[in-house]
């Protein structure tokens, strides 16, 4: 039967936050104001995620495979440092199961990383999966600009699977296409199972490739 980890199991994980010395003083002198707007932090945002996808795209005109391979592996790096500090001393309860684990892993990441709305539920011993009821990209980003999160969150697993264990994680379906939630399955990766993420990494890739030479 599935279900959700509680507020309570969440808790007892204790992830840290990243940039937190930035996350305070945006508490401590913008969030504590009555002139300041916290709905411009979506403006600032959308702004440095279209820039990045606009960066992305002209290097890939400009350099071919070779330039989105040099910007692929940058975002991968940071999406893996930023996991290595979210992760850092971080003690699971020993009762919790590897699929709880990744459930709790990903949504930190859904909901503090990517400031997403996500419900989150625990479908077997072996998988999890989740919905993203909103996401703060969904009315600027098209399905094959969304690869930029793809690029981050390689990154977080390659982090993760050193301490969580192999996790295969498969998108289903997003918002940008006309769904109404972004659903994402999470199993736990056998031996033998091929690398599904990569699989379609790899598509995207070549569809991020064409559609930037056409400018």
């Amino acid at each position: 039967m599935p279900r959700q980890l509680s507020q309570e199991e969440r808790r007892k994980v204790g992830f840290n936050m990243p940039f937190a010395k930035a996350v305070e003083c945006f508490r401590r002198n913008a969030l504590s104001r009555k002139d300041y707007d916290p709905a411009t932090m979506a403006v600032f945002g959308s702004v440095m995620s279209r820039a990045l996808l606009e960066m992305l795209q002209a290097v890939e005109r400009e350099f071919g495979e070779r330039g989105q391979e040099v910007a692929a592996a940058a975002l991968v790096g940071v999406g893996r440092k930023i996991a290595e500090v979210m992760l850092q001393g971080v003690e699971f309860p020993p009762d919790m199961t590897d699929v709880e684990r990744a459930s709790a892993f990903f949504t930190w990441i859904n909901e503090v990383l990517y400031a997403s709305v996500e419900e989150p539920l625990i479908d077997d011993e072996d998988s999890c999966s989740f919905h993203i009821q909103w996401c703060p990209l969904q009315d600027i980003y098209s399905p094959i600009d969304c690869r930029i999160q793809r690029y981050l969150v390689e990154g977080e697993l390659q982090a993760a699977a050193e301490i969580m264990g192999g996790f295969q994680i498969a998108f289903d379906y997003g918002m940008p296409s006309g769904h109404p939630t972004c659903h994402f399955s999470i199993q736990r990766k056998k031996p033998d199972d091929d690398n599904a993420w990569d699989d379609y990494t790899r598509s995207i890739n070549r569809k991020g490739l064409e559609k930037s030479r056409q400018g």
